[in-house]
């Protein structure tokens, strides 16, 4: 769903068909189909993609900071080429609270359309849901054409779906209610969406990537080999990085080339157990059941700067990481009945790297929920007497993590916590708030 570009062009008005991108400092961290039609790219810096498109509409983040613009103003004005005073770095820090929120609301509706639906919401803006027992539900009162949809509403892999087959009745069960789904989202939030309807987690993924922005695709298991044989590896989840490095020294560019390989090859480069997983994934074979994960484990405020001694400086990003952790730990405390018990901060020093400290989550008003001055101040704190070198030298990484919940009416804690960010990292993340 490209949720921050969304979110931003809805909040400002920005017409779907201009080209628009979302900025953080320097780079592109979400791009608009019409800015990818023109050959815009995610982590394109901001001149380059200036220079291919001069009318791209730019919005920044929202950032938090003294100095940092707030409601409606906040991320609007962050294209200097049009006269706007930029962000400023060495005060403020971007945050991605904005898109959090849209999320909530997303699933928030995806529930009210299917109750007691399993979601696994797997991003920002992407979720897997397991929508068995209401197809079996559906099927049993004989809804929805048949269980099968006009070809119109679906891009079928392998061809029309089979009316004599069971399974294939099914999928067009569940390809009716991403329809439902994807109507909801945009009469209600104005979100368009695509779908992948499929047999597993794994081809759901791929399908719903076939005909973005605005449409849903359905996989039959017998289109399965078919579609895989020419799908590049880096669409398939896992497959990137090291794993990819090590298929493509074997010369496997494609799922299909995976295939073509003996067994025993991928058995003495990965052993028999991660052989086998990668001979499943390449058939578009998975096991990996939805699970409902919708609470964060973590919340994240971070803030990378550049080496520094000076104990005000420290103080007053604890202050920043403060004001933007604490009203969302409020927030979480309403909406999932919880409180974090630890509080950790991370930092770096000049000479001996990375360091964590694991302290107890400061006490908070009776009644008045978390308070930014209270969590900067023990933050700060915690730092003087736990965390900083005898030396007086400081580190240019700092984030506070809560750590551990308290859960009402539950006896089981959950984790909870914030990080930093890289310096120079310039990608996006739904649970890192990168500076």
């Amino acid at each position: 769903m490209h949720i921050p570009c969304k979110v931003e062009q809805k909040r400002l008005g920005i017409p779907r068909d201009t080209p628009c991108a979302v900025q953080q400092w320097e780079g592109l961290i979400a791009i608009n189909y019409a800015a990818r039609a023109r050959g815009i790219t995610r982590h394109m810096r901001v001149h380059e993609a200036r220079a291919r498109v001069p009318e791209l509409v730019l919005v920044h983040v929202e950032t938090v900071g003294a100095d940092a613009p707030h409601g409606a103003d906040a991320g609007v004005g962050a294209d200097p080429a049009k006269g706007a005073p930029a962000p400023n770095r060495s005060t403020q820090k971007a945050s991605l609270e904005r898109y959090r929120r849209s999320t909530a609301e997303v699933l928030t509706l995806l529930h009210a359309q299917l109750p007691g639906a399993v979601i696994e919401k797997a991003s920002i803006d992407e979720v897997y849901i397991d929508v068995t027992a209401e197809v079996e539900r559906a099927l049993s009162r004989h809804e929805a054409h048949g269980g099968l949809l006009p070809e119109a509403d679906s891009v079928v892999i392998g061809g029309p779906l089979n009316p004599g087959s069971e399974f294939e009745r099914r999928l067009g069960q569940g390809a009716g209610l991403a329809a439902r789904l994807r109507a909801a989202l945009f009469e209600q939030l104005g979100y368009t969406s695509s779908a992948g309807i499929a047999s597993n987690k794994l081809l759901a993924k791929v399908a719903s990537a076939m005909n973005k922005p605005n449409r849903q695709t359905i996989v039959p298991p017998r289109a399965a080999l078919s579609l895989m044989q020419n799908l590049p590896l880096p669409k398939l989840r896992n497959f990137g990085g090291k794993l990819g490095d090590s298929l493509a020294a074997l010369g496997c560019a494609t799922a299909g080339d995976v295939l073509a390989l003996a067994p025993e090859v991928l058995e003495r480069r990965f052993g028999p157990e991660r052989a086998a997983f990668i001979s499943a994934a390449v058939q578009g074979i998975s096991m990996e059941p939805v699970k409902a994960r919708e609470v964060t484990k973590s919340m994240l405020a971070a803030k990378t700067f550049y080496n520094t001694r000076d104990l005000d400086v420290i103080k007053s990003w604890f202050v920043v990481l403060a004001n933007e952790l604490a009203p969302r730990l409020g927030i979480d405390a309403e909406e999932n009945l919880r409180r974090p018990k630890n509080l950790t901060i991370y930092y770096r020093t000049e000479t001996d790297g990375e360091h964590s400290r694991v302290f107890l989550m400061p006490r908070f008003p009776p009644g008045q929920g978390p308070s930014p001055q209270v969590l900067a101040e023990a933050a700060y704190s915690y730092f003087l007497t736990g965390c900083m070198a005898p030396s007086g030298t400081v580190g240019h990484r700092l984030h506070p993590r809560p750590r551990r919940w308290h859960q009402r009416h539950h006896p089981l804690p959950v984790c909870a916590g914030t990080a930093a960010a890289r310096p120079c990292d310039q990608s996006g993340s739904e649970e890192r708030a990168r500076q």
